[in-house]
């Protein structure tokens, strides 16, 4: 049949109003069973309808609704001077587009998810072996791939596997603008690897934004770039995604990020800190002044060092504790930090210059799995600048409280490696109770009266 009969076989059914809404019922059924199969059923039907149908089948319709089998249609157009045309092509003319089953729509949609996964995969891969490249020419390393590429390569396969970490974000994007949901995943792997490469100083959450995508408020909470770098970090730590501000502060800050410079702040009495070749004149006049204070990562910018009186610290985890101390040692020449629990960058980056400079720091925190966690990092991190301090078995029944812990919490105690807090952690799981350092505050403030009174720190060394 030539060209000119199959436009003219098309063009007939489309002249006839009556066969619109039957022609569109008829390409629902092709694409689902990809053959004429079933009953075409054409709701509350009006007469030029029944008319235009009934002639071409051969059937009066009285009824309101208009019922025939899909295969009646393709029986009933053989009969006619349009026989050879076959009617998946007469669909196809009809609507002037081919007919793709949804099976067909699937398997193709499928083929462009797993080529769009493909490519970023390849990208991943290649800019894994250009940055182990990099890192090893000239200095005779070893060439061993890095594990924030590796954690994001992974990231992309199991999103793909398992269809979770953020697949849903990444589908919707895809499937607005393909290019674009290309971009916002490379930029997160980037982000991620950046962050990971930023060290214990941290890099800001803009400037990360800012690097890689130009945007400062590329990663603000509610965009997509932000809702998958968190999904990217989670799957590396193996944590559960944040369900709330907190968490996602939280989440950022054990990934090397920081939201916020003056958000994060650690409290101080009697500390020092060069800046500019120069000793700082605000803390210097905290000291004069007798007063506590309190340092935010923006005060900490271009600190050159921090020392401690008489090279020795003590560091609490909880600001009453702090108080209490500043007020029963506030004239003795010592040396208060103040971490308000987990430690803030700020805290961090006050505590690792105190390590640079020799100092002695004897910190105390609650007997709990959260405290205990804190003190046994800050030790691995340190070992030879960090004393535990009040936080052993001799002082855990006098500051045992009647808080009872959640069985979820007690996992947090496995594998914690201190001797002295290892013995406080099987205490802890056997009583299932927590003990805080609020019960003990006299014991801690004696300490460092005896201990500057006699100027002989040492003997203060992980007191149980």
């Amino acid at each position: 049949m030539s060209n000119s009969e199959l436009r003219d076989c098309a063009a007939y059914f489309r002249k006839e109003r009556g066969f619109d809404r039957c022609f569109l019922e008829m390409r629902r059924k092709w694409k689902s069973y990809g053959k004429p199969a079933g009953n075409i059923r054409i709701s509350a039907a009006t007469e030029e309808e029944k008319r235009a149908i009934g002639c071409f089948l051969g059937k009066k319709y009285w009824d309101e609704d208009i019922v025939f089998r899909f295969a009646d249609f393709e029986k009933a157009l053989q009969e006619t001077r349009f026989r050879e045309v076959p009617l998946a092509v007469l669909l196809e003319l009809y609507f002037g587009e081919a007919l793709v089953t949804n099976q067909e729509m699937k398997a193709l949609e499928e083929q462009k998810k797993m080529e769009f996964r493909n490519r970023i995969i390849s990208w991943l891969e290649e800019k894994g072996k250009a940055e182990v490249t990099e890192g090893a020419e000239g200095e005779g390393q070893e060439r061993t791939e890095k594990p924030e590429g590796t954690a994001a390569l992974a990231w992309i396969q199991g999103m793909w596997s398992e269809k979770q970490y953020g697949y849903a974000t990444v589908m919707g994007l895809w499937k607005n603008d393909e290019s674009t949901a290309e971009a916002v995943v490379r930029n997160v792997c980037t982000g991620y690897s950046t962050a990971v490469r930023a060290g214990e100083d941290g890099i800001l959450l803009a400037v990360l934004a800012a690097k890689v995508s130009g945007n400062p408020h590329y990663f603000d909470r509610g965009q997509n770039a932000a809702a998958l770098l968190l999904h990217l970090i989670c799957f590396a730590e193996g944590r559960e995604l944040p369900g709330d501000a907190a968490g996602v502060y939280e989440t950022y800050r054990n990934a090397g990020i920081v939201t916020d410079e003056i958000a994060s702040t650690v409290a101080f009495f009697r500390l020092h800190m060069r800046k500019d070749g120069a000793e700082s004149g605000i803390l210097e006049a905290f000291c004069a002044a007798g007063e506590p204070g309190t340092l935010s990562l923006a005060n900490l910018t271009g600190a050159e060092a921090v020392w401690a009186e008489g090279k020795c610290a003590y560091v609490v985890e909880n600001e009453m504790v702090f108080s209490y101390l500043v007020k029963c040692c506030g004239e003795l020449p010592v040396t208060l930090l103040c971490t308000s629990g987990q430690l803030s960058y700020a805290a961090q980056r006050v505590i690792r210059m105190l390590c640079e400079s020799g100092t002695r720091i004897y910190y105390s925190g609650d007997m709990d799995p959260e405290g205990i966690g804190i003190a046994d990092r800050l030790w691995r991190k340190y070992p030879r600048n960090i004393h535990i301090w009040r936080m052993g078995t001799g002082d855990y029944p006098d500051a045992l409280s009647e808080e009872e812990i959640e069985e979820w919490r007690l996992k947090k105690l496995q594998g914690v490696e201190h001797p002295v807090l290892r013995e406080t952690a099987e205490c802890v799981r056997q009583t299932g109770r927590a003990a805080y350092q609020e019960n003990i505050l006299e014991r801690l403030a004696q300490d460092i009266l005896e201990c500057t009174h006699s100027a002989v720190n040492s003997n203060l060394s992980d007191i149980q």
